[in-house]
């Protein structure tokens, strides 16, 4: 833990000294905010999320995998750099079996943003999930998957497709 009091606000800081060397398993166990930094994960280190989080910030990956349960494990997290792991959209804030929550954007996330850096899949864990948006998939990138794993995926769109793939005319 780093603890310190910014703007009379007690926060637990990650600063980019607490992740500094390449090959290693960082274990995150507490919720840890960036405070609007940038984190670089050094060359092929592994973060294994055990109940901690990230938020306000950037995490620039190296070749970094991340290891995490079905949770919240980014809010306001920027992403650059390189990844080697699915994304879970859990991660990113979906929520499953919440008529309320409108899931499209955690997919549109994914595709502006997530899959630049080698998230080429995005998973959804087995559950029930809600859309209200359509979600218009401009061609940018080549073999990415979208995967339900036997979901439900419950269209609250009123007019349109709830997944819509176009190419632009040349």
């Amino acid at each position: 833990k780093n603890i310190q009091t910014i703007d009379g606000v007690r926060k637990n800081i990650l600063t980019q000294n607490m992740i500094n060397k390449p090959n290693t398993i960082y274990e995150i166990r507490y919720d840890f905010d960036l405070n609007g930094e940038e984190i670089t994960v050094p060359e092929n280190c592994v973060l294994k999320f055990n109940g901690g989080s990230f938020n306000n910030g950037t995490v620039i990956g190296t070749s970094t995998k991340i290891q995490a349960n079905s949770y919240r494990i980014f809010q306001d997290i920027n992403i650059k750099g390189s990844f080697i792991s699915d994304l879970n959209a859990m991660w990113i804030g979906a929520l499953p079996n919440n008529e309320s929550c409108d899931n499209s954007q955690f997919i549109i996330k994914w595709w502006q943003e997530y899959i630049k850096c080698g998230f080429s899949k995005i998973y959804f864990p087995h559950n029930t999930y809600y859309f209200h948006s359509t979600i218009q998939l401009t061609p940018n990138a080549l073999n990415a998957t979208i995967d339900g794993n036997n979901s439900i995926f419950i269209s609250k769109v009123q007019d349109g497709a709830l997944i819509y793939n176009y190419t632009e005319d040349s």
